[in-house]
């Protein structure tokens, strides 16, 4: 009975505690609703031409003629140029010099970025930096591509050359010093709360698997640590403050959270879900599918990292229909959890459409695409977190009524049991009482005869 009291008082804080967290993300989503923002100038007017042979330098480049480069549109911002040096060029109007200026490549997945500030055919300022390059040779320690700009009272065109495994997209943004500071401070309060969601919805569940033994919460676990860990990749968070001097994982870091991110989902989905009492089939083919990604985890790191995210979209999306379909046929079949998971799923899917609108510039939304992402991942493992409470609170909540029902037929049992004693010391009372008075006559009639 203790033990049972112990269970119910921690999946009622569980709940207390998931709740209390939802409701704290949803605050937290209010209050960033505004944009984050300040003034900046977004870099639109962008020139480009690709070094199929990396054949240029600075100095070639300076002397080539016009008619080379290209005009890059920043309503589509993405050039999809695996393994290709690619040149981009831009014309800086004459600055303040008494407002110091930052230019931002928000984009954190560059190999190499080498940036040339030139005026004339004069080279003011050379920088190079970059994912292949240790984080601690960048020019500003930071996890998106920042460098000064120098404050000349002439025109000043900017030279960018960037090589990447991946997609090229590269957008570009002049800051004012002090307004960056300002969006920083912003934006790493919002990061902070995201990941301190992720760290206590983490460390809560492998409590709770420690205390209940439940398998499911160990699986949570795993998925909410990986996500944070694929988010803070994207974000170049990862390689500022958890990997700074391991190139080789922040080449990979991406593949592998990614992909066990989604194989602890889908058993996350399964045990949830209970999958295997409605169908065994269904159940194997989850496994199936974790398998799947497992493997493609394992031939990611050979392959490029274009065909790779090609390739992961696929499984991606394909597994995510099979999951809701699961998920829905569990729900007919009367499975209240499959209700739940499946709400959760369409927040999901709403969450990813609206980002993607929002970076193809058919909507607009206040928040940059990685902070919407955060935000809306948040939300998600938060939602998940509480259905897992539930179902861990209504299984154990079944588990103590069929104790309960087990105990009181078995003391039932025990009573039938003492009937049938007090019956059997009866009716032998009874027999012994018999055989006593027929022996008694025995004994009186052979006196007689006697």
């Amino acid at each position: 009975m203790l033990n049972n009291s112990n269970n119910i008082i921690l999946s009622k804080t569980w709940l207390l505690v998931i709740i209390s967290i939802f409701v704290a993300v949803l605050f937290a989503i209010t209050s960033f609703t505004n944009p984050i923002r300040p003034s900046h100038s977004l870099i639109v007017d962008v020139e480009y031409l690709v070094d199929t042979n990396k054949q240029y330098s600075i100095t070639s480049i300076l002397s080539t003629s016009n008619n080379i480069w290209q005009q890059h549109s920043q309503d589509s911002n993405t050039l999809d140029m695996f393994n290709k040096l690619l040149w981009f060029r831009f014309t800086l109007d004459s600055l303040d010099p008494k407002q110091p200026r930052l230019l931002e490549i928000d984009n954190a997945l560059f190999d190499r970025v080498n940036l040339w500030f030139v005026r004339g055919n004069e080279v003011l300022n050379e920088y190079q930096i970059g994912n292949s390059l240790p984080f601690s040779q960048r020019v500003i320690e930071h996890e998106s591509f920042l460098s000064p700009v120098p404050t000349k009272s002439q025109e000043i065109v900017v030279y960018v050359s960037t090589l990447s495994k991946g997609l090229n997209r590269l957008p570009l943004n002049i800051w004012q010093q002090q307004d960056y500071l300002k969006f920083t401070s912003k934006s790493n309060l919002i990061a902070g709360v995201f990941f301190g969601l992720m760290l206590t919805m983490g460390f809560i569940s492998l409590f709770f698997f420690v205390t209940t033994r439940n398998a499911t919460f160990l699986v949570y676990a795993g998925y909410v640590m990986f996500l944070a860990l694929t988010l803070a990749a994207l974000q170049g968070l990862g390689y500022r403050y958890i990997w700074p001097n391991s190139l080789w994982l922040q080449q990979y870091a991406i593949g592998i959270f990614t992909h066990l991110t989604v194989c602890f989902l889908i058993i996350f989905c399964d045990l949830l879900l209970n999958v295997r009492v409605y169908s065994l089939k269904l159940s194997k083919l989850l496994n199936v599918i974790a398998y799947a990604f497992f493997i493609n985890l394992v031939i990611s790191l050979f392959m490029p990292l274009s065909l790779f995210f090609n390739i992961f979209l696929i499984m991606l999306c394909t597994s995510s229909v099979f999951i809701f379909i699961v998920s829905i046929r569990l729900w007919i079949e009367g499975s209240l959890i499959a209700r739940y998971y499946t709400l959760a799923l369409i927040i999901l899917f709403i969450s990813g459409c609206v980002i993607n609108l929002d970076t193809l510039k058919l909507i607009n939304v206040n928040l940059s695409s990685n902070y919407a992402l955060m935000l809306s991942m948040g939300v998600e493992t938060v939602f998940l977190g509480l259905i897992l409470a539930i179902n861990h609170h209504h299984q154990r909540q079944i588990l103590l009524d069929t104790q309960a029902e087990l105990l009181n037929k078995e003391r039932l049992s025990q009573y039938n049991q003492m009937d049938m004693l007090a019956l059997q010391e009866n009716t032998t009372e009874e027999l012994e009482y018999k055989v006593q008075e027929r022996t008694l006559k025995l004994e009186v009639t052979l006196r007689e005869l006697s």
